[in-house]
């Protein structure tokens, strides 16, 4: 009981002269012959902060100690027996031995002018709590100082990835609004070209641009860049139908396409195939009553001629047949030119005008095509040009019709 009561006047003793204790300015123990150990030191850990480290009793070496040492040595005990000088730095506590008399006389004169406390050994675990407290404190301090100035980097982080999102998003803004202005919802261009299935006309169409008529979740209507049907120079665009595959859906452009349009998409999503059919149907009538008023009875198409080795004249027409009636023959008279426009005889009959027949039948809405690889006409070999100058139709129903001039209409 006696020894509890002598501890305790002792701590309080110590704790009342921990900030009056004796200080020796570093390095002092490094210029003397002593032995010192560690019970443990701060030191940073991975996360940056500082840590307490147990030392269990580490030896270190004068010129270790100097080293791993920060600031002076408060010497806050003292064990008479073991001859050990208690103290502790900004970064360390631990004890130490001296080894030379004149050092021992020295440091013992020191603490009782000090009035250091002196311990035993069994005393050693509040010794170091003591210690320990005190330098938790000041540790405490520095982390929570090393927190705070990371706190407020973080927090100017942040406000700088939003201020950074913010304008990210506000320059996005004002470039979607002036691509807007300079483009159409109606045009969608991919970055390769994409296979779908038309669902209208049943082909396989291989695009790159799409004119967008409609566009939901799974359908697209579209009309395509090239026309379905040309003819005397008139174009026939269609309305197609097709369901979005998962080809199109994973497409770049289709994605950016979507994000760019989603507002003037969502007010043309309600395109029917009823409707997009009769559109098509209305469009194609027109088309083939403007074919019909230019050509009733249909045109040529691909045609022309071949000069062989003896002067023969091998020529090739193409008829397309625009009517509703089927064509059992084709007559084309031609004559031959030369490069300043005279027109070149035929030398089997002495005549200048030339004439071979087609046989069909020629369906409605079909091509037929001749070609005579014999000659059965002769010219000069300086003829150059060849020019229809009649056609006659006759159908299956043996009615007839001839074309002339202007009547005769070319593809």
């Amino acid at each position: 009981m006696k020894k509890v009561i002598i501890l305790v006047v002792c701590l309080c003793s110590m704790i009342k002269i921990l900030g009056q204790t004796y200080e020796r300015e570093k390095p002092s123990l490094v210029t003397i012959q002593h032995r010192i150990c560690f019970y443990g030191r701060y030191e940073l850990n991975k996360d940056g902060l500082y840590q307490y480290k147990e030392c269990n009793d580490n030896v270190v070496t004068s010129n270790d100690y100097y080293k791993l040492s920060d600031g002076n040595e408060r010497f806050f005990g003292y064990d008479k027996k073991y001859n050990r000088y208690y103290f502790y730095t900004n970064n360390i506590i631990g004890y130490y031995s001296p080894t030379q008399l004149v050092d021992i006389k020295d440091f013992k004169k020191k603490i009782i002018d000090n009035k250091v406390p002196i311990f035993t050994l069994e005393d050693v675990p509040q010794i170091k709590n003591i210690a320990r407290n005190i330098l938790d404190k000041v540790y405490k301090e520095k982390n929570d100082s090393i927190n705070e100035v990371r706190r407020i980097a973080r927090e100017k982080q942040r406000e700088k990835e939003i201020k950074d999102s913010l304008e990210a998003i506000r320059r996005k803004a004002e470039e979607l609004d002036e691509y807007r202005k300079n483009h159409s919802w109606h045009d969608l261009c991919l970055d390769y070209a994409i296979k779908i299935n038309c669902k209208f006309c049943d082909l396989e169409h291989l695009e790159r641009t799409f004119h967008v008529l409609s566009l939901s979740s799974d359908t697209i209507y579209y009309l395509r860049d090239n026309p379905d049907i040309k003819m005397l120079g008139k174009s026939l665009i269609g309305i197609h139908y097709a369901e979005i595959k998962d080809v199109l859906k994973q497409n770049k452009k289709f994605k950016e396409y979507l994000e760019i349009w989603h507002d003037s998409l969502a007010l043309h999503n309600e395109f029917t195939n009823d409707g997009a059919k009769t559109i098509n149907l209305y469009n194609y009538m027109e088309f083939k009553s403007n074919i019909l008023k230019e050509a009733p009875y249909g045109y040529v198409g691909n045609w022309g001629w071949n000069l062989n080795s003896a002067d023969g004249v091998e020529p090739y027409f193409s008829f397309f047949n625009t009517s509703e009636k089927t064509i059992k023959y084709v007559d084309f008279y031609f004559s031959l030119y030369n490069a300043v426009g005279d027109r070149c005889y035929l030398r089997y009959d002495k005549s200048y005008t030339g004439h071979v027949r087609g046989v069909g039948p020629v369906e409605p809405g079909s091509s037929g095509f001749w070609e005579w690889d014999r000659a059965t006409h002769y010219t000069s070999a300086d003829a150059s040009e060849m020019r229809i100058t009649k056609v006659i139709i006759t159908f299956m129903d043996k009615t007839v019709r001839t074309l002339t001039g202007n009547a005769i209409k070319y593809e």
